[in-house]
């Protein structure tokens, strides 16, 4: 939601619905215009937040056997 606030994509309450889509929120932070200071550091921290969505950790066994290597 944070990402939402600083690109000043935060709906007005009754009339619009909250849209979690990171397709929508890439498509929105995409189409600010090229001079927007703002456009690469939210792409960066949009890239930053799906990277650690999508992180998998591993599990106790798994932690194991790297470190007895």
């Amino acid at each position: 939601m944070l990402l939402y606030k600083e690109a000043g994509i935060v709906p007005e309450y009754e009339e619009q619905q909250w849209n979690l889509s990171i397709d929508t929120l890439g498509n929105k932070i995409l189409s600010f215009d090229e001079e927007n200071p703002n456009k690469k550091i939210l792409l960066e921290q949009l890239n930053q937040a799906i990277h650690q969505l999508t992180l998998q950790f591993l599990l106790p066994s798994e932690q194991t056997i790297y470190l007895v290597w």
